[in-house]
């Protein structure tokens, strides 16, 4: 008998993602890539590597008028809004991150925070 390869996990063996909007204030003009690395680069200051494997971070490429959606792990969810508060700049450019909404489907984040 044939090894079953391609069958998809089971809805309950599956971790649980939210996206986070977050917004990014500063009188100064920021590009995408800056803050992703920002964030990316203090969340593993702050919880290390395994932390930050374990948070699942992925940023998706939604950037409007200076606010992002972030794809994290359910139980990540502090993990990730504790990270914004320790970003004060980026660069020499003064900067202020915070959460607009947490939703559980990417079109609900996009319609109701993002837009």
């Amino acid at each position: 008998m044939k090894p079953h390869r391609n069958t998809p996990l089971l809805p309950s063996l599956k971790e649980k993602r939210r996206y986070v909007v977050f917004e990014a204030r500063s009188p100064d003009s920021l590009t995408y890539s800056e803050v992703q690395t920002a964030i990316s680069n203090k969340a593993a200051e702050l919880f290390g590597t395994f932390g930050l494997a374990h948070a699942g971070i992925s940023f998706l490429p939604d950037w409007n008028k200076n606010k992002g959606i972030v794809r994290v792990a359910a139980d990540s969810l502090d993990l990730i809004k504790s990270t914004f508060v320790f970003i004060k700049e980026i660069n020499n450019k003064h900067l202020m991150l915070s959460s607009v909404g947490i939703s559980g489907t990417l079109n609900k984040a996009r319609s109701k925070f993002h837009a």
